[in-house]
Protein backbone atom coordinates (compact mmCIF):
# COMPACT_ATOMS: atom_id res chain seq x y z
CA UNK A 1 0.00 0.00 0.00
CA UNK A 2 2.81 2.43 0.53
CA UNK A 3 4.62 1.16 -2.46
CA UNK A 4 1.12 2.01 -4.15
CA UNK A 5 0.68 5.59 -2.61
CA UNK A 6 4.38 6.94 -3.15
CA UNK A 7 4.12 5.76 -6.80
CA UNK A 8 1.23 7.65 -7.50
CA UNK A 9 2.43 10.61 -5.39
CA UNK A 10 5.50 10.24 -7.94
CA UNK A 11 3.42 9.86 -11.23
CA UNK A 12 0.73 12.43 -9.90
CA UNK A 13 3.64 15.18 -10.06
CA UNK A 14 5.45 13.51 -12.53
CA UNK A 15 2.20 14.82 -15.14
CA UNK A 16 1.24 17.76 -13.62
CA UNK A 17 4.70 18.91 -14.86
CA UNK A 18 4.90 17.60 -18.09
CA UNK A 19 1.16 18.89 -18.62
CA UNK A 20 2.57 22.35 -17.54
CA UNK A 21 6.08 22.23 -19.79
CA UNK A 22 4.25 20.64 -22.65
CA UNK A 23 1.28 23.17 -22.50
CA UNK A 24 4.14 25.83 -22.39
CA UNK A 25 6.33 24.93 -25.09
CA UNK A 26 4.07 23.61 -27.90
CA UNK A 27 1.03 25.59 -28.28
CA UNK A 28 3.49 28.01 -30.74
CA UNK A 29 2.56 25.10 -33.11
CA UNK A 30 -0.89 25.12 -33.02
CA UNK A 31 -3.40 27.51 -34.70
CA UNK A 32 -5.80 28.47 -31.92
CA UNK A 33 -8.43 30.25 -33.88
CA UNK A 34 -9.09 27.30 -35.96
CA UNK A 35 -10.03 25.50 -32.52
CA UNK A 36 -13.35 24.87 -30.69
CA UNK A 37 -13.93 24.83 -27.53
CA UNK A 38 -12.49 22.22 -24.91
CA UNK A 39 -14.59 18.99 -24.49
CA UNK A 40 -13.96 17.29 -21.37
CA UNK A 41 -16.18 14.34 -21.71
CA UNK A 42 -18.21 12.58 -24.23
CA UNK A 43 -21.56 13.87 -23.07
CA UNK A 44 -20.46 17.25 -23.64
CA UNK A 45 -19.15 16.32 -27.41
CA UNK A 46 -22.47 14.64 -27.94
CA UNK A 47 -24.62 17.36 -26.94
CA UNK A 48 -22.61 19.90 -29.45
CA UNK A 49 -24.03 20.12 -32.76
CA UNK A 50 -21.01 20.55 -34.87
CA UNK A 51 -21.02 22.19 -38.09
CA UNK A 52 -18.00 20.04 -39.65
CA UNK A 53 -18.17 18.17 -43.23
CA UNK A 54 -16.30 15.66 -42.37
CA UNK A 55 -15.12 13.92 -38.55
CA UNK A 56 -11.29 12.47 -38.76
CA UNK A 57 -10.15 10.11 -36.24
CA UNK A 58 -6.30 9.11 -35.62
CA UNK A 59 -3.98 8.00 -34.62
CA UNK A 60 -1.33 7.06 -31.89
CA UNK A 61 -3.48 4.55 -29.71
CA UNK A 62 -6.51 6.46 -29.39
CA UNK A 63 -8.46 2.80 -29.48
CA UNK A 64 -6.38 1.45 -26.50
CA UNK A 65 -7.08 1.71 -22.96
CA UNK A 66 -7.31 5.99 -21.81
CA UNK A 67 -6.99 5.93 -18.09
CA UNK A 68 -8.67 3.65 -16.35
CA UNK A 69 -11.17 2.99 -18.96
CA UNK A 70 -10.93 0.02 -21.33
CA UNK A 71 -11.77 2.69 -24.22
CA UNK A 72 -13.05 5.79 -24.93
CA UNK A 73 -16.11 6.53 -26.98
CA UNK A 74 -15.05 9.49 -28.08
CA UNK A 75 -11.81 8.34 -30.11
CA UNK A 76 -14.16 6.00 -31.94
CA UNK A 77 -16.73 8.88 -33.09
CA UNK A 78 -19.66 7.45 -31.20
CA UNK A 79 -20.67 11.37 -30.03
CA UNK A 80 -21.13 12.21 -34.20
CA UNK A 81 -24.41 12.22 -35.17
CA UNK A 82 -25.80 9.62 -37.76
CA UNK A 83 -25.42 10.39 -41.08
CA UNK A 84 -22.27 12.54 -40.74
CA UNK A 85 -18.74 11.38 -42.21
CA UNK A 86 -16.24 9.94 -40.30
CA UNK A 87 -13.00 8.74 -41.18
CA UNK A 88 -10.31 6.96 -38.96
CA UNK A 89 -6.28 7.76 -40.69
CA UNK A 90 -3.93 5.84 -38.98
CA UNK A 91 -5.86 4.69 -35.77
CA UNK A 92 -4.05 2.36 -33.63
CA UNK A 93 -4.40 0.19 -30.52
CA UNK A 94 -1.47 -0.05 -29.34
CA UNK A 95 -1.23 -3.64 -28.88
CA UNK A 96 -2.14 -6.80 -30.46
CA UNK A 97 -4.19 -7.96 -27.52
CA UNK A 98 -7.41 -6.40 -26.97
CA UNK A 99 -9.24 -6.09 -23.44
CA UNK A 100 -12.38 -8.65 -23.38
CA UNK A 101 -13.92 -5.01 -22.98
CA UNK A 102 -13.14 -3.74 -26.06
CA UNK A 103 -12.84 -6.60 -28.19
CA UNK A 104 -16.92 -7.21 -27.13
CA UNK A 105 -17.89 -3.69 -28.47
CA UNK A 106 -15.41 -3.53 -31.51
CA UNK A 107 -18.22 -4.32 -34.26
CA UNK A 108 -20.35 -1.70 -32.56
CA UNK A 109 -17.52 1.04 -31.91
CA UNK A 110 -16.18 1.09 -35.58
CA UNK A 111 -20.27 1.42 -36.98
CA UNK A 112 -19.46 5.23 -37.06
CA UNK A 113 -17.38 5.04 -39.90
CA UNK A 114 -17.51 5.22 -43.70
CA UNK A 115 -13.78 5.05 -44.07
CA UNK A 116 -11.21 3.43 -41.66
CA UNK A 117 -7.28 2.95 -42.20
CA UNK A 118 -5.03 1.56 -39.38
CA UNK A 119 -1.21 2.19 -38.25
CA UNK A 120 -0.21 -1.04 -37.86
CA UNK A 121 -0.66 -4.42 -39.53
CA UNK A 122 -1.61 -5.98 -35.61
CA UNK A 123 -4.75 -3.52 -36.19
CA UNK A 124 -5.42 -4.68 -39.36
CA UNK A 125 -5.52 -8.32 -37.96
CA UNK A 126 -7.75 -7.38 -35.20
CA UNK A 127 -10.10 -5.66 -37.49
CA UNK A 128 -10.15 -8.60 -40.33
CA UNK A 129 -10.95 -10.80 -37.35
CA UNK A 130 -14.66 -9.00 -36.97
CA UNK A 131 -15.45 -8.64 -40.75
CA UNK A 132 -13.92 -4.97 -40.67
CA UNK A 133 -12.47 -3.71 -43.33
CA UNK A 134 -9.30 -1.05 -43.47
CA UNK A 135 -6.23 0.00 -45.13
CA UNK A 136 -2.31 -0.10 -44.16
CA UNK A 137 -1.22 3.59 -44.02
CA UNK A 138 1.58 5.66 -42.74
CA UNK A 139 1.90 7.16 -39.18
CA UNK A 140 0.96 10.72 -40.45
CA UNK A 141 4.35 12.21 -38.98
CA UNK A 142 5.89 9.87 -42.02
CA UNK A 143 3.72 12.08 -44.40
CA UNK A 144 5.87 14.75 -43.92
CA UNK A 145 9.67 14.17 -46.06
CA UNK A 146 12.86 14.58 -43.64
CA UNK A 147 13.68 18.13 -45.67
CA UNK A 148 9.84 19.28 -44.71
CA UNK A 149 10.41 18.52 -41.16
CA UNK A 150 13.60 20.58 -41.37
CA UNK A 151 12.70 23.43 -43.32
CA UNK A 152 8.97 23.91 -41.38
CA UNK A 153 11.11 23.92 -37.99
CA UNK A 154 14.22 25.21 -39.12
CA UNK A 155 16.06 22.40 -37.68
CA UNK A 156 20.26 22.90 -37.99
CA UNK A 157 23.22 20.55 -38.19
CA UNK A 158 25.21 21.17 -34.78
CA UNK A 159 28.84 19.47 -35.14
CA UNK A 160 28.80 16.89 -32.04
CA UNK A 161 29.26 13.29 -31.06
CA UNK A 162 26.73 12.00 -28.59
CA UNK A 163 24.25 8.68 -27.75
CA UNK A 164 20.62 10.50 -28.34
CA UNK A 165 18.21 8.15 -25.33
CA UNK A 166 14.92 8.51 -26.01
CA UNK A 167 13.08 6.02 -22.78
CA UNK A 168 10.03 5.95 -22.10
CA UNK A 169 10.13 2.51 -19.78
CA UNK A 170 12.52 1.50 -17.28
CA UNK A 171 14.24 -1.39 -18.22
CA UNK A 172 17.92 -2.38 -16.82
CA UNK A 173 18.85 -3.75 -19.90
CA UNK A 174 18.11 -0.46 -22.02
CA UNK A 175 20.22 1.30 -19.48
CA UNK A 176 23.23 -1.27 -19.40
CA UNK A 177 23.56 -1.36 -23.59
CA UNK A 178 23.72 2.82 -23.63
CA UNK A 179 26.12 2.69 -20.74
CA UNK A 180 28.30 0.31 -22.70
CA UNK A 181 27.94 1.64 -26.05
CA UNK A 182 29.09 4.96 -24.63
CA UNK A 183 31.93 3.47 -23.60
CA UNK A 184 32.90 1.51 -26.36
CA UNK A 185 32.20 4.61 -28.90
CA UNK A 186 33.75 7.23 -26.04
CA UNK A 187 30.79 9.62 -26.61
CA UNK A 188 28.32 11.34 -24.28
CA UNK A 189 25.20 10.45 -23.32
CA UNK A 190 22.44 13.15 -24.19
CA UNK A 191 18.82 11.73 -22.63
CA UNK A 192 15.73 13.24 -23.73
CA UNK A 193 13.35 12.46 -21.17
CA UNK A 194 9.45 13.18 -19.90
CA UNK A 195 10.68 11.56 -16.01
CA UNK A 196 11.70 12.68 -12.83
CA UNK A 197 13.49 9.28 -12.12
CA UNK A 198 15.85 9.70 -15.50
CA UNK A 199 17.45 12.67 -14.29
CA UNK A 200 19.36 10.84 -12.12
CA UNK A 201 20.83 8.50 -14.62
CA UNK A 202 24.45 8.80 -16.43
CA UNK A 203 24.39 12.26 -19.03
CA UNK A 204 22.91 15.10 -20.18
CA UNK A 205 19.73 15.22 -19.37
CA UNK A 206 16.66 17.31 -21.28
CA UNK A 207 13.86 17.39 -19.87
CA UNK A 208 10.33 17.67 -21.95
CA UNK A 209 12.16 19.75 -24.79
CA UNK A 210 9.83 21.72 -27.37
CA UNK A 211 9.19 19.99 -30.82
CA UNK A 212 12.34 21.42 -32.67
CA UNK A 213 14.80 20.93 -29.65
CA UNK A 214 13.51 17.27 -29.55
CA UNK A 215 14.23 16.73 -33.29
CA UNK A 216 17.02 18.70 -33.40
CA UNK A 217 18.62 16.29 -30.75
CA UNK A 218 17.61 13.19 -33.03
CA UNK A 219 18.80 15.05 -35.82
CA UNK A 220 22.00 15.67 -34.69
CA UNK A 221 23.16 12.04 -33.27
CA UNK A 222 25.34 10.03 -33.83
CA UNK A 223 23.58 7.36 -32.72
CA UNK A 224 19.63 7.00 -31.14
CA UNK A 225 18.30 4.24 -28.83
CA UNK A 226 15.22 4.39 -27.80
CA UNK A 227 11.94 2.46 -26.40
CA UNK A 228 9.53 4.93 -28.50
CA UNK A 229 7.47 4.33 -31.14
CA UNK A 230 8.12 8.03 -32.76
CA UNK A 231 11.64 8.08 -31.40
CA UNK A 232 11.96 4.69 -33.50
CA UNK A 233 10.42 6.69 -36.38
CA UNK A 234 11.89 10.32 -36.47
CA UNK A 235 15.43 7.60 -36.48
CA UNK A 236 14.54 6.40 -39.68
CA UNK A 237 13.28 9.31 -41.03
CA UNK A 238 16.62 11.30 -40.73
CA UNK A 239 18.55 8.06 -40.94
CA UNK A 240 20.04 7.35 -38.33
CA UNK A 241 22.22 4.50 -37.01
CA UNK A 242 19.75 2.96 -33.94
CA UNK A 243 18.34 0.71 -32.13
CA UNK A 244 15.11 -0.07 -30.47
CA UNK A 245 14.57 -1.68 -27.58
CA UNK A 246 11.13 -3.95 -26.75
CA UNK A 247 8.74 -1.77 -24.83
CA UNK A 248 6.29 -4.18 -23.44
CA UNK A 249 2.49 -4.84 -23.99
CA UNK A 250 3.27 -1.82 -26.62
CA UNK A 251 6.08 -3.49 -28.46
CA UNK A 252 4.10 -4.42 -31.78
CA UNK A 253 3.58 -0.60 -32.78
CA UNK A 254 7.90 -0.71 -33.22
CA UNK A 255 7.90 -4.24 -34.20
CA UNK A 256 5.09 -3.51 -37.63
CA UNK A 257 6.76 -0.36 -38.31
CA UNK A 258 10.45 -1.93 -38.68
CA UNK A 259 8.72 -4.90 -40.50
CA UNK A 260 7.58 -2.50 -42.92
CA UNK A 261 10.75 -0.80 -43.52
CA UNK A 262 12.58 -5.08 -43.52
CA UNK A 263 14.69 -3.65 -40.56
CA UNK A 264 13.62 -6.25 -37.83
CA UNK A 265 17.18 -6.33 -36.52
CA UNK A 266 16.80 -3.59 -35.28
CA UNK A 267 14.94 -4.31 -32.53
CA UNK A 268 16.12 -5.42 -28.97
CA UNK A 269 14.82 -7.08 -26.18
CA UNK A 270 17.75 -9.36 -24.22
CA UNK A 271 20.42 -9.24 -26.85
CA UNK A 272 23.37 -6.07 -25.74
CA UNK A 273 25.28 -7.15 -28.95
CA UNK A 274 27.25 -3.90 -29.14
CA UNK A 275 28.06 -5.15 -33.01
CA UNK A 276 24.55 -4.52 -33.86
CA UNK A 277 24.52 -0.69 -33.74
CA UNK A 278 26.50 -0.64 -36.46
CA UNK A 279 25.13 -2.97 -38.75
CA UNK A 280 24.60 -1.55 -42.71
CA UNK A 281 20.66 -0.48 -43.15
CA UNK A 282 20.28 -0.03 -46.31
CA UNK A 283 18.97 3.88 -46.81
CA UNK A 284 18.19 4.46 -50.32
CA UNK A 285 15.83 1.37 -50.67
CA UNK A 286 13.88 2.36 -47.02
CA UNK A 287 13.40 6.20 -48.55
CA UNK A 288 11.91 5.33 -51.42
CA UNK A 289 9.62 2.79 -49.84
CA UNK A 290 8.92 6.04 -47.35
CA UNK A 291 7.58 7.87 -50.64
CA UNK A 292 6.14 5.24 -52.26
CA UNK A 293 4.30 4.54 -49.03
CA UNK A 294 3.70 8.79 -48.44
CA UNK A 295 1.57 8.80 -51.80
CA UNK A 296 -0.37 5.86 -51.13
CA UNK A 297 -0.98 6.96 -47.75
CA UNK A 298 -1.92 10.30 -48.87
CA UNK A 299 -4.30 9.31 -51.73
CA UNK A 300 -6.04 7.02 -49.93
CA UNK A 301 -7.11 10.03 -47.42
CA UNK A 302 -7.73 12.48 -49.67
CA UNK A 303 -9.95 10.20 -51.45
CA UNK A 304 -11.41 9.44 -48.15
CA UNK A 305 -12.24 12.90 -47.66
CA UNK A 306 -13.67 13.20 -50.98
CA UNK A 307 -15.88 10.34 -50.95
Amino acid sequence: ILKKFIYNMYQYCNCNMMCKKFNKKNWKYINREKMTPRFATFEELEDNNFDCDVFLSGSDQLWGPIGRDDFDPSYFLKFVKNGQKCVSYAGSFGSEKLNINLEKNLTNLFKSYQHISVREESAKKILEKHNIKSELVLDPTLLLSKEEWINELNLFVKKSNYILVYQLHNNKNFDKYVNLLAKKKNMKIVIVTTKLNNLIKKGKKIYIPDLKSFLNYIYNASYVVTDSFHGTVFSILFNKKFLSFCPGETSTRILDLLNTFSISNRYLQDNLDLNLMDQDIDWKSINKKILDLKKKSINWLVSSLKD
